[in-house]
């Protein structure tokens, strides 16, 4: 690790608040990535952070999204090799899906090693909503569903925003997945239909 490495960390709660913390000691820091396993996060009773006044502890039940800012970044297992994410807003997301980009990125017919821009649209329990640019390759059929359910099944999902920065989002929480385009047989028991405005009159 280097000698000056550093970690912000922002908590994110599903009731809205958000805690930050800092951290630039390098020893102190090393020591935390060498106990820190993402992929436990969620499934510990809660997580602690120790400073000089007293110690915080959070129910990790209660944590929608940990974002992690690591400089330099660490090497952990299981993040997707070569995929590329870029958090952006929702309305950079309308004005990409209403554009030139709309029609291609909703083009249905693609085959598996070909380069691949989509976004998917992560809502939590508390009504927050996380959207999330991809560019990687197309998967084979059965990868693709792999790769679904094993994200659904995930107590962490642990996703690589950049060179430094890293979300984990706690899976209990997340509500609702909005994928664009969706692939064909991702989903083999979907069901077809387009949304609609809810009626006024429907219970």
């Amino acid at each position: 690790m280097s000698e000056t490495c550093s970690i912000e960390t922002q908590i994110q709660m599903v009731d809205g608040t958000i805690h930050t913390f800092c951290q630039t000691d390098p020893e102190a820091n090393r020591g935390f990535l060498e106990r820190f396993v993402p992929a436990k996060l969620y499934s510990s009773p809660y997580f602690a952070i120790e400073d000089a006044l007293g110690i915080s502890v959070f129910k990790t039940s209660k944590i929608e999204v940990m974002d992690m800012q690591i400089d330099p970044a660490p090497r952990w297992p299981g993040l997707q090799e070569g995929a590329r994410v870029r958090e952006i807003s929702r309305t950079e997301f309308d004005r990409i899906l209403g554009g030139a980009e709309g029609a291609e990125i909703k083009r249905q017919a693609r085959t598996p090693g070909e380069d691949f821009k989509g976004y998917v649209v992560m809502t939590f329990d508390s009504g927050k909503e996380l959207i999330l640019e991809t560019q990687t390759k197309v998967a084979l059929i059965h990868d693709q569903k792999h790769a679904l359910n094993k994200i659904l099944d995930m107590p962490t999902i642990c996703l690589p925003i950049n060179e430094n920065r890293f979300l984990l989002i706690n899976g209990a929480n997340l509500l609702h997945l909005r994928i664009t385009p969706g692939q064909p047989n991702i989903a083999p028991t979907a069901w077809r239909a387009e949304p609609s405005a809810v009626a006024e009159d429907f219970i």
